[in-house]
């Protein structure tokens, strides 16, 4: 998210052409938010294929939890693209110190949670850990931005990707599709709802296939 939001936001002169403008930053974060979510959903649904089609069954055993690890990487998206857009527009080095104090004491007692958790719930406990530094992550860094436009732009015609996600959890949840059948058809359906409902701007899809030709 960096390598998008960091450019884009050091050379804009206005933070909200560049998060609400058609075919700006906030509709570049947007498909890649729902991108993430769809990610997340298949990660419920078929973490065992995932697990053993990208690396082996020996590692099987990690996919009784990764959809925990999956939606704590949903709340850092969001920490890491309002906090980079906020830093490239900011003026005051406090805004600054406060993150980089956050992030450290988080990553301090981040080792003593996670071998809490690990005592306590076993394997699970690491996946439960990570997710928990993300939100709180998240969060904190929420508390403390003095501009929340950018989540307000990320959450943009949020109404119509819960829409969309709902187009697609219900179907996968019903008809228990195998495991390709579920990829192809759950994500052409997810485009064609986001495209329909207009939560991701079809120009945006165009301009990417333009600029490839």
């Amino acid at each position: 998210m960096g390598f998008i939001a960091i450019p884009e936001a050091t050379y804009a002169k206005n933070k909200k052409d560049l998060l609400f403008k058609t075919g700006g930053l906030g509709d570049v974060a947007r498909a890649l938010f729902s991108f993430l979510l769809f990610c997340v959903i298949l990660l419920y649904f078929y973490s065992y294929q995932f697990v053993d089609f990208l690396f082996s069954r020996d590692y099987m055993i990690a996919a009784d939890h990764v959809y925990i690890l999956a939606i704590g990487y949903i709340f850092l998206f969001i920490q890491q693209f309002s906090a980079y857009v906020n830093i490239s527009f900011s003026r005051d080095t406090g805004e600054y110190r406060q993150l980089i104090l956050i992030t450290l004491i988080l990553l301090v007692l981040s080792p003593f949670v996670t071998h809490l958790l690990i005592q306590i719930q076993g394997f699970m406990g690491a996946y439960i850990s990570a997710a928990l530094f993300f939100i709180l992550y998240a969060i904190v860094s929420f508390l403390f931005m003095r501009d929340h436009s950018p989540v307000k732009a990320l959450f943009y015609r949020g109404d119509r990707l819960l829409a969309s996600t709902a187009f697609i959890i219900v179907p996968l949840y019903l008809l228990n599709l195998s495991f390709w059948y579920g990829l192809i058809l759950g994500g052409i359906l997810y485009l064609i709802t986001l495209l329909i409902f207009k939560y991701v701007d079809i120009s945006l899809l165009v301009s990417i296939f333009q600029e490839k030709k």
